[in-house]
């Protein structure tokens, strides 16, 4: 983090740049990511982190891609942190892929098993959040194994028993 007080923003663009075609991107993701109005050079640079600290998982280029869809500080910074929550997972039981297409970041396990990650505040079951869940559901891969939902914050009892009966393993990891 020193690197957004002490470095040239240029030559943290530049680098970043870099790092990001080693993930996959092109160069014109590149640029709309490095332009997306809600990422901060500090978001930025907490997200590549991140994506560092995941090294080895393939598909970390759609990390990324996701980011460039933000449109609020407060979504930002519910996928900055449910990012966090990705890598606390794979700390835990190593990830060896980015699952592409799901609006959170989520993640496969060698034998299958997937990982979605959400640090919301609470979670109450309501028609977004069960419309939510069905999108998330319909974007995983067919014939994919065991679901793990990371969740940040409290989830009403009513949340935890649909979730738990749409086949959602409920984990609230302390970081």
């Amino acid at each position: 983090m020193d690197a957004v007080y002490k470095e040239d923003p240029a030559t943290i663009r530049a680098r970043s740049r870099a790092t990001l075609a080693g993930y996959g991107l092109e160069s014109g993701e590149i640029d709309r990511w490095q332009n997306t109005p809600v990422l901060s050079p500090t978001r930025q640079l907490l997200l590549l982190k991140a994506a560092a600290v995941l090294n080895g998982v393939d598909g970390r280029g759609e990390l990324f891609r996701r980011a460039m869809g933000l449109t609020s500080d407060a979504e930002a910074q519910v996928y900055l942190q449910s990012v966090g929550l990705l890598v606390l997972a794979h700390r835990k039981q190593a990830i060896v892929a980015i699952v592409p297409g799901v609006w959170l970041p989520a993640g496969r396990r060698a034998d299958g098993h997937i990982i979605v990650c959400g640090a919301f505040e609470s979670v109450y079951w309501t028609a977004e959040v069960a419309s939510g869940e069905q999108q998330i559901r319909q974007a995983l891969p067919q014939g994919a194994g065991a679901r793990e939902l990371w969740l940040a914050g409290t989830v009403s009892a009513w949340a935890r028993a649909e979730l738990q009966a749409r086949g959602w393993q409920l984990e609230a990891p302390v970081p």
